[in-house]
């Protein structure tokens, strides 16, 4: 998976096909805008994009 914002590649995450719900922090998301995953895998023996999200944006998030 790869995980994209405003300022380029946030993250690129290998997830095993079968662990089924995944969960990541991103260090100071505020900053980032918007978020956009971009979801990899082997169709047909070749690796291509299989989904991907439209952007997720993010406003200022303030602690409790």
């Amino acid at each position: 998976m790869l995980l994209t914002s405003r300022q380029g590649t946030c993250s690129e995450i290998h997830i095993p096909a079968q662990s089924g719900e995944y969960t990541i922090t991103l260090q100071d998301p505020a900053e980032k805008g918007w978020i956009r995953a971009e979801l990899y895998g082997c169709m047909e023996d070749c690796v291509t994009m299989i989904a991907f999200t439209n952007p997720i944006y993010i406003a200022g998030i303030q602690s409790l």
